[in-house]
């Protein structure tokens, strides 16, 4: 049963600019971007809902994970037809802004979804797309945002076979260079072994 306040912020019209960023990037996104963040909102609830999010701030993170990618509308369309991986390091610089357009898109009063979706591809390590330091405050939303997006979007370009999807999690598991939350990368691999029981 949802909060009053939550169903006050769910008749805002801050709530309906945002749903309406969603049908854009639906819209105008390519085929498998709009998969991409399907599944992307759907792991971040699953994991929230682990580590205890409450209402509202669950329904902030799966709103910010349906419309974190529109920024790559303002974007070479070359650019979002591969995974970040893939990208050359000229084509690198260039998709890293993408979370900036991304936040600009959304309107002004969205001001603590716009830090998640600004925020989501910082790295525990204090890498990440707009080279924040290690000690730059990155809500635990967009850590959640940021491990489920890479993983997901290595699941769709490079999880073509089961053994390639073992060594996507396995990848994910070690976080060698302390890319991610080990808290989120926990939750991470419940919720697919959730997913998996279920399927």
């Amino acid at each position: 049963m949802r909060s009053d306040r939550v169903k006050h912020w769910l008749a805002s019209p801050e709530y309906t600019h945002l749903v309406d960023t969603c049908v854009l990037a639906h819209a105008n996104l390519e085929a498998p971007r709009r998969l991409l963040s399907r599944k992307v909102a759907t792991r971040c609830v699953a994991i929230a809902r682990q580590l205890g999010l409450d209402e509202e701030q669950i329904v902030h993170l799966e709103l910010a994970a349906r419309v974190h990618r529109v920024g790559e509308l303002y974007l070479h369309d070359s650019l979002r037809k591969k995974s970040f991986l893939d990208l050359s390091s000229v084509e690198m610089k260039a998709y890293r802004q993408y979370p900036v357009f991304s936040a600009f898109r959304l309107s002004d009063d969205a001001r603590q979804i716009c830090d998640v979706i600004l925020k989501h591809r910082e790295y525990s390590s204090g890498d990440g797309f707009l080279q924040n330091d290690a000690d730059a405050k990155v809500p635990l939303s967009a850590r959640i945002l940021c491990a489920v997006t890479e993983y997901e979007e290595l699941m769709m370009y490079r999880g073509i076979t089961l053994e390639l999807q073992d060594a996507i999690q396995r990848r994910m598991l070690k976080n060698h260079i302390g890319r991610y939350d080990p808290q989120v990368i926990r939750a991470s691999m419940c919720s697919i072994v959730e997913e998996n029981i279920l399927h």
